[in-house]
């Protein structure tokens, strides 16, 4: 019985004692969409937040000089036409690039 008089009290001071701004208000932070693409040579895809997909080479008129690394060329494009569209690099993993833009709050 004294136990839970203990724990009842703990729990209720704990509670009083906790400021109210403890959890973040919503709506103050701002809203995301993302574009992702995938190397695949040149068959690079770009996939837009509404669910679109552009190969690389489409959006581009570069053509790849013989000394260009292929990865590095198709990719590098992808984040420049991205950026071009508000978009900023968030994410890389293998051949995943993840980039985003801000639409809101």
């Amino acid at each position: 019985m004294k136990k839970t008089i203990l724990f009842t009290t703990l729990a209720v001071l704990l509670l009083v004692a906790l400021p109210g701004g403890v959890c973040q208000e919503t709506g103050n932070h701002p809203v995301y969409e993302y574009a992702t693409a995938r190397f695949m040579g040149a068959d690079t895809s770009i996939i837009w937040p509404d669910g679109n997909s552009d190969k690389v080479v489409g959006l581009s008129s570069k053509a790849r000089p013989e000394t260009a690394d292929t990865r590095m060329f198709y990719l590098t494009l992808a984040m420049n036409i991205m950026g071009k569209r508000g978009f900023s690099f968030v994410h890389m993993e293998g051949s995943d690039l993840v980039m985003q833009r801000a639409v809101g709050k």
